[in-house]
């Protein structure tokens, strides 16, 4: 589990709370609902995309397995293999974890 935090303590001390709670209590409460968010399986599927462009941005079509193609129906010929959805992920991947 992370320890990864996206609120400054500012922020969360400003947050509408009720009147029986510390500082100190709040400042838990929100942290653990932080957390609870950070680990969602919706913020891990989206880092994980954001992940894969970053990686895919920095591949070049002269030294990289994968590019990117303008304008495909001219660019690309019978037989090239041309991913996508599942399976551009997956390349993409695989590209990531060969160079770990």
């Amino acid at each position: 589990m992370t320890t990864e935090s996206i609120l400054r303590v500012g922020q969360i001390l400003s947050f509408e709370r009720r009147a029986h709670m510390t500082d100190d209590e709040a400042l838990r409460f929100s942290r653990a609902i932080e957390q609870a968010v950070l680990q969602s399986p919706e913020i891990q599927a989206l880092r994980k995309d954001a992940e894969r462009y970053r990686r895919l941005r920095g591949m070049t079509w002269h030294s990289s397995p994968l590019c990117v193609a303008s304008i495909p129906k001219k660019s690309v010929r019978p037989g090239f293999d041309c991913p996508s959805g599942d399976r551009l992920d997956a390349a993409i991947d695989a590209v990531m974890e060969h160079k770990k």
